[in-house]
């Protein structure tokens, strides 16, 4: 109503920043995120430097030991024990040496990566840098010390098994060859290496005034970065740094944030904003899903227009954990095709791909390169009878695509790795394919036992925010659709109205009993103990978008179609 107070009317609107403002605190998190990820790529450079020298070092040492084990079995005579303990012990030393070299670099190659990669933040790729390149000095000067022993041994078995000329020949090939080595190496290792070293490594914390930055206490950076980072930059104008002072004692004011030097937040407004958001998700659930069943063709983002009982290709739009890996070995099953070069072209792990590319440039080239594939795929497959099905994902090999779940693969970037289902629907569209979306549902509770079981998340606060987060993202994406391009599956009842999924998929020539079957057959049910009362709290906005879901694609998608 025009005249009323538009804090009033939305619990948002009170602890919302302007959009400039918005637009101002994104690109400091951008300029932090991306120096962040750049001195990670420094470090990455010096492991990827220092798995490469074990590789081969190891590779040379384990030939250098079976070299050394053979000459241990040589028979020597025992006429001259002085020299035949020499040339055992050179010879056993060698072996020795050459395999804790072939040991030591294959347990730092297996877990060194692993640490990096796997950890939580930032130290655990310093502390895989800094233990692997000790632990290279080290296998480098045993490495050269058994190769010396080496040596050793063979001038001694020489001087054991052949007559005096024998040995004054070979001997002093040996000695001229071990000179020559030994001055090459010096020379080489003079050359190539620096006098001072240039480690990766930023001696001051890369992020350390990110609390001036951002305006938020609670990211000082003295606590380091974690994979909490994101989600604490959300909020940033509705915390208080502390005051500086001066030598005097008098004090400067509060580094606050931008928007708080400039659009202060009243006290009582501050203490409410996080119970007026969650009063504002509750109300705005409840209102689209009061108006579900209303909803008219023309404010969709994209209405659906193409129709094709020939061709279909299908979309399965869920979060991990909803069943991606059950419908992959259903799909197995049945008659139904896969185009890899289409579903690398949606996401690839390994170089830009539409749903992963950052360059925005290059997704309107990827974009049109998937219409194309699109259309090429459809031509081919119209001139085939019967019912034909492109799974668009979870189908066939899943590398380096993934199932395409929300979120799909880990890394740093793990929580922008999502499907869109609007840019996909517009896309589907402008090929001219009858595009259909299965919605995969499973309960809020049982993705974050999931997440925490297959260690996708270690920590559980991280689990129910990403689960909270990513559901939220799928609904608005799904609202922004017509509804004739999506229906539901849930995990809990996985056959529900299975009539009616393949009909919607397109698989007329199945036979639903014989599906329910191979259910049956494959489906692993929940098996989770009852939510205690803190984590039912901490997932009420997750259950609330949960319901959401349900109620607008599980209840009334029938209706739609």
């Amino acid at each position: 109503m025009a005249g009323e107070d538009p804090a009033k009317e939305s619990p948002w609107l009170a602890c919302r920043p302007p959009k400039v403002g918005a637009m101002i605190q994104a690109n400091k998190a951008s300029v932090v995120t991306e120096f962040h990820k750049d001195t990670l790529e420094v470090r990455n450079m010096e492991l990827e430097y220092h798995l490469l020298v074990f590789d081969r070092i190891s590779s040379i040492s384990a030939l250098l030991a079976g070299f050394a084990s053979t000459a241990m079995q040589v028979e020597v005579p025992s006429s001259q024990p002085l020299l035949k303990t020499g040339y055992l012990l050179s010879a056993a030393i060698a072996l020795g040496a050459h395999l804790l070299v072939v040991v030591v670099s294959t347990m730092c190659t297996m877990w060194g990566p692993g640490h990096a990669l796997r950890g939580q933040d930032t130290s655990h790729v310093e502390t895989a840098v800094e233990v692997l390149e000790v632990a290279r000095r080290t296998m480098e000067l045993f490495f050269f010390f058994g190769l010396i022993c080496y040596f050793l041994s063979c001038i001694l078995l020489v001087c054991l098994l052949f007559d005096m000329k024998g040995k004054v020949l070979v001997c002093s090939i040996f000695g001229v060859t071990m000179v020559w080595l030994c001055w090459k190496v010096a020379k080489i290792r003079r050359v190539l290496t620096p006098e001072r070293f240039t480690s990766g490594h930023i001696n001051f914390h890369r992020v350390k005034s990110v609390s001036e930055l951002m305006g938020n206490a609670a990211m000082a950076g003295e606590r380091g970065v974690s994979t909490g980072f994101a989600s604490d930059i959300c909020s940033p104008a509705v915390t208080t740094a502390a005051p500086k002072r001066t030598a005097s004692g008098k004090s400067r004011g509060p580094t606050a944030s931008y928007w708080e030097s400039r659009v202060p937040v009243p006290p009582a407004d501050r203490e409410s904003c996080e119970e007026g958001s969650v009063a504002a998700a509750r109300s705005l659930l409840q209102s689209q899903a009061t108006q579900t069943g209303t909803r008219t063709p023309h404010r969709f983002a994209v209405t659906k227009k193409v129709v094709s009982s020939n061709v279909r290709f299908v979309f399965f739009a869920g979060l991990e954990g909803t069943g991606h890996h059950f419908w992959q070995e259903l799909l197995r099953r049945l008659s139904i095709s896969h185009s890899a070069d289409l579903s690398q072209e949606l996401f690839n792990r390994q170089h830009g791909s539409l749903f992963s590319s950052t360059d925005e440039r290059g997704r309107e080239d990827l974009a049109e390169h998937v219409v194309e594939l699109m259309s090429e795929t459809q031509k081919n497959l119209s001139s085939v009878p019967g019912c034909n099905v492109v799974a668009l994902n979870v189908g066939g090999t899943t590398y380096p695509s993934g199932m395409m779940s929300y979120p799909n693969f880990g890394g740093p970037d793990r929580l922008i790795q999502n499907p869109d289902m609007f840019t996909l629907a517009k896309l589907a569209e402008a090929a001219g394919i009858d595009l259909r979306i299965v919605l995969l549902t499973r309960h809020p509770a049982s993705l974050v036992r999931s997440e925490l079981a297959r260690s996708y998340e270690k920590d559980l606060t991280h689990a129910v925010r990403k689960v909270s987060m990513t559901m939220a993202l799928l609904s608005e994406q799904l609202d922004l659709l017509d509804p004739a391009y999506v229906t539901c599956w849930t995990y809990e009842d996985p056959m529900a109205r299975i009539s009616h999924l393949l009909s919607f998929m397109g698989l007329c020539e199945e036979d639903p009993d014989q599906v329910r079957q191979i259910i049956k057959e494959i489906y692993q049910p929940s098996n989770h103990s009852t939510l205690s009362n803190s984590l039912r709290e901490s997932l009420d906005t997750g259950v609330q978008f949960h319901q959401h879901l349900l109620t607008k694609w599980c209840t009334n998608d029938i209706a739609h179609h």
